[in-house]
């Protein structure tokens, strides 16, 4: 079960790295629909400064997950939990204002990889520091 947190790890970063890149290239979608509307400039503004914003922040997460799945011993599994966090407060706010859409899907997967993937390694440690068992 050794590599097991490894790869979990890294389909994890794979689907935040894509839900990123799918979220930017989207902007290009909505764009149109921001400048046409009655909203003020400021606010217009901030809504594509936000949308972007994400996109940067799950870009961010998927490489930091990437990284503990590329070096497994960096981070501890309560580390990993709290990197799972990210992905999960994103799904829970997809779900509560757009409901069951796919990018909330993409968000509860990472973050399950990602507690699994905490899970395993604490196993894994505890393994370890019992020592052979005769």
């Amino acid at each position: 079960m050794k590599r097991l947190p490894p790869f979990l790890l890294g389909l994890s970063a794979a689907l935040q790295v894509i839900g990123a890149t799918i979220h930017a290239l989207g902007l290009t979608k909505v764009q149109s629909k921001f400048d046409g509307s009655a909203l003020s400039p400021f606010l217009i503004g901030a809504s594509k400064a936000l949308w972007l914003s994400e996109s940067a922040y799950l870009m961010v997460i998927g490489a930091l997950f990437a990284a503990v799945a590329a070096q497994p011993g960096l981070v501890s599994p309560v580390g990993i939990m709290v990197l799972s966090l990210g992905p999960l407060a994103a799904a829970t706010l997809i779900y509560s204002y757009v409901g069951a859409f796919f990018a909330g899907h993409l968000m509860a997967s990472a973050a399950a990889l990602g507690v699994a993937a905490a899970g395993v390694t604490a196993y894994n440690q505890s393994l370890v520091s019992r020592g052979p068992t005769s």
